[in-house]
């Protein structure tokens, strides 16, 4: 049986000088299941991440609290160390960690993560706000940091004046490829005096046109090609902000309430509001136009097409017992995210007109009924977690969905006869295996879609008229496949997967942009099928 080393718990990017820290490392099999019962002695051993060659005077570099083995009960082995040779010394060089075992040659060594040892380390004091909206207050109106340099635990810290620089980070982590996005006040680079410093900044842009994302700020000593000053000083990132235009206004007294009418779009709208009202043998879009505010708040009218939000309408209706919403659905990061979602295909454009019912002015009754209850699983899968986690904390009640009533978005994602199917599975691919796979007919049914937890969701193909080429999506209900033939394709999926192979391609790596996703996948199964 071949056994080998994992860590359990990796070490530090950054750590202090002469400053203990910890990380755990287990024996696994060859299906990297946890071995117990075998007690076995390790050995650990200081390399340079680069190139893996051993440092220079192990012992005095790399010191151990104590002896490192296996333990049979557990399988785990904690290791306690301490560096002490910065990396600035070394040339910048980050180190790594090799353990192994020190009696079994049948048994794969692991190497850790990089590590880079610092004299002192930036942290964030005053974090910026979670939500921020840039059109409020005029062009110069910013948010602020606050951040202070830390040194090692009972040691002083150097009084130094450091040049700072700042990066626009997604909250993925990923660089923010436009950074003229980002301004600073005053417009030039930051320095840090007497271990602290305030940053004043602002974000040109909204989140909805970077897919939803939120950002992020990464602070750092400013590098300076052949120079090591200030490599011992440590970067930090601030918390996620997401960046909105202008808060929605609303006005809240007693009263009637408006009816929406967008111009161009009635028949495809959606009305989204903190508590529905029951309605029987109602459509899903009558219950959607029934789920609005009361007392004089105007509706807001979120169209198919994401790009417009208006509150203009006027027609009267009845007046009933307001329920006031604790929070602004419409200003969340995670509702932009969902609602962008629905609209990123002119496919689902042309399914949502065909599938949305007309409907003439029904009465509408606005007496709400709100109810406090357990959130609903069904309805979650629906629209999406994250959004029906933030709805559900504002107070919007979405319990009554899921016992025995049509569903609220039914129609809309072109669901008939109330199923709880959801109308969005394109929305959840997160992989796309880029092979072509056929039917027992000689059928091509196209590339293979996953949601993150490898479940095949369906199959994108392309589609030719006179005019373009367009890539659409098949849900998976609607391809007839058996269990044996999906088992089959998700296996060579999640074995390629393992293998990280060129034809698998994740919606990370193209910034969470479902379009970039679907399109390079295709364009690298035609370039495969040419050669």
């Amino acid at each position: 049986m071949i056994e080998s080393l994992v860590f359990a718990e990796q070490v530090p990017t950054f750590v202090y000088q002469n400053v203990s820290f910890q990380a755990t490392v287990k024996l696994v099999d060859e299906h990297k299941a946890k071995v117990t019962g075998v007690q076995k002695t390790l050995q650990v051993s200081l390399r340079f991440h680069d190139t893996y060659d051993l440092v220079e005077d192990q012992d005095a570099v790399l010191r151990l609290s104590s002896d490192v083995y296996i333990d049979g009960s557990t399988g785990l082995a904690l290791l306690s160390m301490s560096l002490h040779t910065l990396t600035a010394t070394c040339d910048g060089r980050n180190f790594c960690l090799e353990v192994r075992t020190a009696d079994a040659a049948d048994v794969e060594s692991v190497f850790s993560a990089p590590v880079n040892v610092v004299k002192e380390k930036l942290h964030v004091v005053t974090q910026p706000p979670d939500v921020w909206f840039k059109d409020e207050g005029g062009r110069e109106k910013c948010m602020t940091v606050t951040l202070e340099l830390a040194p090692a635990p009972g040691c002083y810290l150097e009084d130094r004046v450091v040049p700072l620089d700042v990066k626009l980070l997604y909250e993925s982590g990923n660089p923010v490829l436009n950074q003229s996005i980002l301004r600073l006040f005053p417009d030039m680079r930051p320095n840090m005096s007497h271990g602290s410093v305030t940053i004043s900044f602002r974000i040109d842009d909204v989140s909805k046109n970077h897919q939803g994302q939120s950002f992020m700020l990464e602070v750092g000593p400013e590098q300076q090609d052949g120079s090591s000053m200030f490599q011992d000083i440590a970067p930090t990132r601030t918390s996620v902000i997401a960046i909105r235009s202008k808060r929605n206004k609303r006005n809240y007294g007693s009263g009637t309430m408006g009816d929406p009418t967008p111009m161009g779009v009635q028949q495809n709208t959606i009305n989204i509001s903190s508590a529905p009202t029951k309605q029987e043998g109602a459509s899903p879009k009558t219950l959607a136009e029934l789920a609005t505010s009361s007392a004089q708040r105007p509706a807001l009218t979120i169209s198919p097409y994401m790009n417009k939000v208006t509150t203009e309408g006027s027609t009267t209706g009845n007046s009933g017992q307001e329920q006031a919403s604790s929070g602004n659905l419409f200003e969340s990061n995670a509702f932009h995210t969902q609602m962008e979602a629905l609209g990123g295909s002119s496919d689902k454009m042309a399914f949502l007109n065909k599938s949305a019912p007309e409907e003439d002015n029904p009465a509408l009754d606005p007496q709400q009924n709100y109810q406090q209850g357990e959130t609903s699983s069904t309805f979650s899968g629906v629209i999406g977690t994250s959004l029906f986690n933030e709805m559900t904390s504002m107070g919007i009640n979405l319990d009554q969905y899921d016992k025995g009533e049509t569903q609220l978005l039914g129609d809309f994602g072109g669901l008939e006869g109330g199923s709880t199917v959801s109308p969005t599975e394109e929305d959840q691919v997160f992989y796309i295996l880029a092979r072509m796979y056929t039917d027992g007919q000689n059928q091509k049914l196209g590339l293979p879609a996953f949601d993150q937890f490898q479940r095949m969701l369906g199959f994108y193909s392309e589609s030719q008229n006179d005019v373009q080429t367009q890539v659409v999506f098949h849900p998976l209900r609607d391809v007839g496949l058996s269990d044996k033939e999906r088992e089959e394709i998700t296996s060579q999926f999640v074995d390629e997967l393992g293998r990280d192979a060129q034809t698998v391609h994740s919606l990370p790596k193209y910034q969470h942009n479902l379009i970039m996703l679907r399109e390079d996948a295709l364009m690298f199964y035609w370039s495969q099928s040419l050669v």
